[in-house]
């Protein structure tokens, strides 16, 4: 009964933690992952503004800019800034393409991803390692592409790494639960030790009178015959041998 009573106790603790350090992790990754998307959004937005070009000024604001939102684009932002754009008929037709802002991506690459972008129908998301805005025009939409790569590279080694922390740190925890059971469940056990004890005890101590009164009536109804007061204790002392 302790053993069990201990193993619901560690399991019920240890599901607890378990929760904890999932909402706390999750929230955080939660967090940081919608903060890659938004800072893309707010790039994107700039390169929407500009005809698909990051605006390169000779005296750029001490600030920065300010893309979607209000949110501030550092001035070192368009020599860190890698992407991409295509511009398509109404038809889905490749019109032109820009890749002079990324290595990584060539014409064919490009061309590839608007199409699968344009045949999805989202205006916003991200395909891979890119994240992509969608902007009508007269005369199709052209698709921008702002390469994410390095974000979501440390937002996944980030995870990786929470989750190996959150995960040793859940088996130090079962490790310390394990060892504080046992000095939390050691006085419930020895109560209930004691407990049982006076009960066996209780029970054998009331069993050996109740047997002598019951050998003693027998006795009387051999000498005298049985009566109805020879019954009555006949009937309590099997009453009470059935409560033992």
């Amino acid at each position: 009964m302790i053993r069990k009573l201990r193993r619901k106790f560690i399991c019920s603790a240890m599901l607890a933690i378990l929760l904890v350090l999932g909402v706390i992790v999750g929230t955080i990754h939660i967090v940081n992952y919608h903060r890659i998307a938004e800072n893309a959004d707010a790039l994107l937005s700039i390169l929407a503004e500009n005809g698909g070009k990051f605006p390169k000024l000779s005296n750029p604001p001490p600030d920065g800019w300010k893309g979607d939102g209000g949110r501030k684009i550092s001035p070192e932002t368009p020599f860190e800034l890698r992407y991409f754009t295509v511009e398509l008929d109404q038809d889905g037709n490749v019109i032109a393409t820009d890749t002079g802002n990324i290595a990584a991506i060539g014409e064919e690459s490009a061309i590839e991803f608007a199409q699968e972008v344009y045949s999805s129908g989202n205006e916003h998301g991200f395909l891979k390692f890119y994240r992509y805005l969608r902007q009508d025009t007269q005369d199709g939409c052209v698709l921008l592409f702002v390469d994410c790569t390095r974000e979501l590279s440390n937002f996944q080694g980030f995870l990786t790494i929470s989750i190996l922390m959150a995960l040793v740190g859940l088996a130090s925890v079962f490790l310390l639960v394990l060892a504080f059971s046992k000095i939390i469940f050691k006085p419930v056990e020895e109560s209930y030790q004691k407990q049982r004890r006076f009960i066996t005890d209780a029970g054998h101590e009331l069993k050996t009178p109740l047997t002598i009164i019951d050998a003693d009536v027998e006795v009387l109804e051999m000498e005298s015959g049985e009566s109805e007061w020879t019954r009555s204790i006949r009937n309590q002392v099997e009453r009470l041998s059935g409560l033992t």
